[in-house]
């Protein structure tokens, strides 16, 4: 089983470095935030131009300096902040400033060596990436946004917690699209920013399109086709524009691919596959992907033959096909380097009286999962879920065991909606 660890150490040589005396203390400027370190111990950190302290604990992430030559060793931990203090926009990716005028790393000071200098370039550079992500993490959750996590080779953020607009979100709002509106609104101001919708869902396309088109540049936009054939995937594609108004989708994927379909791949390569293939090029759609909800060996031929951007399916803490997901699909998607968004997470599992958050932790806890849908229905749902995610704490190994033990024991018999005769993606069963 593959899984995310909230304790697993940073390892890299970009974390030495040398720390000069066990008692001095350091402020160090990291993104507009002063941390203030004395020996191996982060005391403080506080907001450069608010003058205020912003209040700190130690937790989980811990990453080694040390320095061969004076075969001295210290150990730093991330600073999980917490408190009310609100943060201002944040880029984890931005480099520490170094070539600033006056900046520490910087300057090699008169008496000082280089290799004196060195180690403090490495020390801010280290320092940087372990506070960078723990501001990043206590800014989502101060503000109740959901975290985001790189789409694979896609190369675009996407919140943890997708939305599916299918059966639910239909249900729910068809009759009151004012309603249906705000909640997309509120879905989006709390960070959700991965809409997932198709073009076999009904209305579902047409029911987002005022929303999508005020907002296109802060939305990854999923949608999909059932076709197989060249043609066929093609006009799908060109409606799902039109009605969405729209002149790209961010990712447009094979719908429900079927092990009944494994003797079809070579036609459904030549057909679907090369359109979307074009469509790619040409910039139509950004990236194209496969999804389906059993068959674990289909989507792995799929995944051989197709190469696509992304995969959509399940990885669920019942294990289904003997945990070919997780066991060997989901190591292959990693390998291929390609966006892994879960499905189904807490469909039927919730009926059950399982916790709902503890099924999304689960599911995002994997390696490899960089995001999961869920139904938009209620406010309620989504804000539960929307506490899940932000500041997302992953499932220990030993959790995931003896979750999925009492997972397997309360659904052994049940079997998933979308394994019965006549299942429909994108309707509520």
């Amino acid at each position: 089983m593959d899984k995310a660890d909230d304790t697993r150490p940073v390892q890299g040589d970009q974390f030495s470095a040398a720390h000069d005396s066990k008692t001095t203390s350091k402020k160090s400027l990291v993104h507009g935030y002063l941390v203030h370190t004395k020996g191996s111990d982060i005391e403080r950190v506080s907001n450069e131009s608010a003058g205020k302290d912003i209040g700190c604990v130690v937790r989980h992430l811990r990453i080694e300096f040390s320095d061969g030559d004076l075969g001295h060793r210290a150990a730093y931990t991330t600073a999980r902040i917490c408190g009310s203090f609100k943060l201002g926009p944040w880029r984890s990716t931005a480099p520490l400033d170094t070539e600033r005028p006056g900046s520490q790393s910087a300057v090699v000071k008169p008496g000082s060596s280089r290799r004196d200098f060195i180690r403090r370039a490495l020390f801010g550079g280290a320092i940087s990436g372990a506070l960078s992500r723990a501001v990043s993490s206590f800014a989502q959750s101060a503000s109740g946004t959901v975290d985001r996590r790189r789409l694979g080779r896609v190369g675009v953020d996407v919140s943890i917690l997708g939305l599916g607009l299918g059966g639910a979100f239909m249900d729910a709002y068809e009759t009151r699209l004012d309603a249906g509106h705000a909640m997309l609104e509120s879905a989006l101001a709390k960070g959700i920013n991965y809409w997932d919708t198709a073009r076999s869902y009904g209305p579902s396309e047409s029911m987002i399109a005022p929303v999508l088109t005020r907002n296109r540049r802060r939305i990854f936009l999923a949608s999909k086709s059932d076709s197989r054939d060249y043609d066929g995937f093609k006009r799908d594609l060109e409606e799902s524009l039109r009605v969405l108004r729209t002149d790209y989708i961010d990712l447009y994927q094979l719908h429900d691919l079927r092990p009944s379909e494994s003797a079809s791949l070579s036609s459904i390569e030549t057909g679907a596959v090369r359109a979307a293939r074009e469509a790619r090029e040409q910039k139509t759609i950004r990236a194209f992907g496969i999804t389906g909800h059993s068959g674990a060996g289909m989507l792995i031929e799929c995944i051989k033959r197709f190469d696509p951007n992304t995969v959509l399916t399940v990885f669920l803490a019942t294990h289904p096909e003997n945990g070919r997901f997780e066991q060997e699909l989901l190591p292959l998607a990693r390998s291929h380097q390609m966006g892994v968004i879960a499905m189904k997470t807490i469909r039927y599992g919730r009926s059950a009286g399982l916790s709902s958050g503890e099924l999304l932790r689960y599911t995002l806890s994997l390696n490899g999962v960089h995001t999961t849908i869920v139904g938009l229905d209620t406010p309620a749902h989504l804000a539960a879920n929307v506490a899940v995610t932000s500041g997302f704490k992953a499932m220990r190994n030993a959790k995931q065991d003896e979750f999925h033990q009492t997972v397997r024991g309360i659904l052994a018999g049940s079997e998933p909606p979308w394994e019965a005769p006549g299942y429909v993606d994108g309707r509520v069963a």
